[in-house]
């Protein structure tokens, strides 16, 4: 099975994604557009498009390791409550991950993602809440919230991981 490393800026942080990634979706939420600000504000880290979209590379939880730097990454959240965790390399001040509980999958921030290995996005998902609205030329699918084809994904990676859906167990403080 091909692995793919995701490193961060300086290279402290190395991780390894084995297999193929189950997607790659632009995120538009409220949620994404929020962290967005906060990280190009605190560590000059961009993530977002100009209409606010964040592009994740999404695998499963089980197929992401971490093979150095593991005492460098800490989860923030948007709020102590939040089920999500925006995973930060702390050395160097960049986004690798957003992991949601209850999700089978950890969404890697695209530009962590060498680009000859980067899938295209396939999907926008909460464009209602996109910064601009209007259509897109690039052809990729639209949707409001989620789609049926990204719900599908979800449960059949929740059955194929076993049902594991908690956080990653590599990470072990919050910022």
């Amino acid at each position: 099975m091909d692995s793919q490393d995701i490193t961060c800026r300086c290279g402290t942080v190395r991780l390894s994604a084995s297999g193929r990634p189950s997607g790659a979706t632009i995120c538009h939420c409220a949620e994404c557009q929020t962290a967005a600000m906060i990280f190009e504000r605190r560590f000059n880290a961009p993530v977002a498009d100009s209409e606010g979209g964040t592009f994740h590379v999404l695998w499963r939880k089980d197929r992401l390791t971490c093979q150095s730097g593991s005492d460098k990454l800490a989860a923030h959240k948007l709020d102590p409550k939040s089920p999500t965790d925006r995973v930060i390399a702390t050395c160097c001040g960049t986004p690798m991950y957003l992991d949601r509980k209850g999700r089978p999958w950890v969404g890697v921030f695209a530009d962590r993602v060498p680009e000859q290995a980067r899938p295209d996005p396939e999907l926008r998902v909460y464009a209602k809440d996109r910064v601009e609205a209007g259509q897109h030329a690039d052809g990729v699918r639209t949707y409001p919230g989620y789609s049926r084809r990204m719900l599908f994904r979800r449960w059949h990676a929740i059955w194929r991981s076993g049902f594991e859906t908690d956080h990653m167990g590599f990470v072990a403080r919050d910022i």
